[in-house]
């Protein structure tokens, strides 16, 4: 099955068209940046004085992580204040969901899958997380998650050439069931009375 890429076929929108329907404003960009401070996105900010990224172990940002980690990992307290901020390459985003190899519709998916994360906020999704996402869909050269089913995206060298970690593998099975919902107009309360 390939995914339609129309935005709509014989008066019935395709998936495409109801993914530009459903994923707002804020989610439609190719970079997504996440607020540190978000509950679903982010980890709090790091605790380096001057360093305004998104927390990851031992509440500091990675960049500060491999470096407290390369000086022998000191004394947290003593590296917080031995340390500074970390200078931003020009472009770089740190905390963000990097769409931008993607394609409309692809980008479009797992922009769908992350607001209906957020949207939910049961689950935390990290930035590496959605890269291994995006990096299968790119390698895999489909349009859409749905062009396979979710059995075949899982299986044992479906990964083209890109390692499935758990999360990821989470998050395909996760964004596979909400785009598959979404295409068919399936909602709570149709849910629940389907024959499954």
């Amino acid at each position: 099955m390939t995914a339609v890429l129309s935005p709509a076929v014989g008066g019935m929108p395709s998936l495409l068209g109801k993914l530009l329907a459903a994923v707002r404003p804020e989610f439609q960009t190719a970079i997504i940046p996440i607020d540190p401070d978000n509950p679903v996105f982010g980890r709090g900010r790091c605790q380096v004085k001057g360093c305004s990224r998104g927390a990851w172990a031992l509440l500091l940002c990675p960049a500060h992580h491999t470096r407290w980690r390369l000086a022998g990992r000191p004394e947290r307290e003593m590296f917080l204040a031995t340390t500074g901020p970390i200078r931003s390459r020009d472009g770089s985003r740190v905390d963000a969901f990097d769409l931008r190899n993607l394609g409309r519709q692809a980008r479009l998916e797992i922009a769908y899958a992350v607001q209906c994360r957020h949207d939910e906020r049961t689950v935390r999704v990290l930035p590496a997380t959605i890269a291994g996402l995006a990096a299968l869909l790119t390698a895999s050269g489909f349009v859409s998650l749905l062009d396979r089913p979710v059995e075949q995206w899982l299986s044992r060298g479906a990964g083209y050439g890109v390692p499935m970690r758990s999360s990821t593998a989470g998050q395909l099975r996760y964004a596979w069931k909400h785009l598959q919902d979404l295409d068919e107009g399936i909602s709570a309360d149709k849910e629940f009375i389907r024959d499954i």
